[in-house]
């Protein structure tokens, strides 16, 4: 069987994940599959949203929206970095769309990342710009993104960044494209594991 490769983007909403996907799989040779914490979310039933056993919001300390997670929320989430690893294992290439808000989520991603073909990128966007794209898609609470921006990168290791404030998803993706195209190892797994960097 093929080692599993799988690409694991890290970074706040409205930083362009999605865009970035959308160009890997347009640039990168072969198929690559998607996964996303949005999709995750969407597996609980409607019931479940809002609610204190799924998710639900309330305020930080800056009164910025914050997630919280419910058992429900959790095993959610749980079940789909599972999932995403599974369908790797199985000889996919994944590309893995997500926020890592707390090392919780982070330690879990790393009990079960293969210390080989797994990539961990950082998505980066300067705040303002993630507050602009925020308020123009509509589709977020508005300081949803100032308040993962405390947060989302906070003990992370990467074995490669981009920036999306002023680059286009493309340029992004093709940066991405060849960092991997090098046969890179992946390092960022082992290192985290070696070293906790909260």
């Amino acid at each position: 069987m093929a080692m599993p490769r799988l690409l694991l983007l890290n970074g706040c909403t409205s930083a362009g994940k999605s865009s970035l996907v959308r160009a890997l799989q347009a640039t990168m040779p072969g198929c690559w599959l998607r996964f996303g914490i949005d999709e995750a979310f969407a597996m609980l039933p409607d019931r479940l949203h809002n609610h204190r056993d799924g998710v639900w919001f309330d305020t930080d300390e800056w009164g910025d929206p914050r997630l919280n997670l419910g058992p429900s929320g959790l095993l959610a989430l749980a079940a789909y970095r599972r999932a995403a690893v599974a369908v790797a294992n199985a000889g996919a290439n994944i590309i893995v769309d997500d926020v890592i808000l707390d090392h919780t989520a982070r330690d879990d991603w790393l009990s079960i990342l293969p210390a080989q073909g797994a990539w961990l990128c950082a998505v980066r966007c300067v705040l303002d710009e993630l507050c602009r794209r925020e308020q123009a898609r509509g589709d977020r609470r508005i300081g949803q993104a100032r308040g993962q921006y405390r947060h989302v990168h906070h003990g992370i290791i990467y074995d490669f960044e981009v920036d999306t404030t002023t680059t286009a998803p493309e340029h992004c993706a093709g940066k991405i494209a060849a960092f991997l195209a090098a046969a890179p190892e992946s390092r960022a797994v082992a290192a985290m594991r070696n070293v906790d960097p909260t």
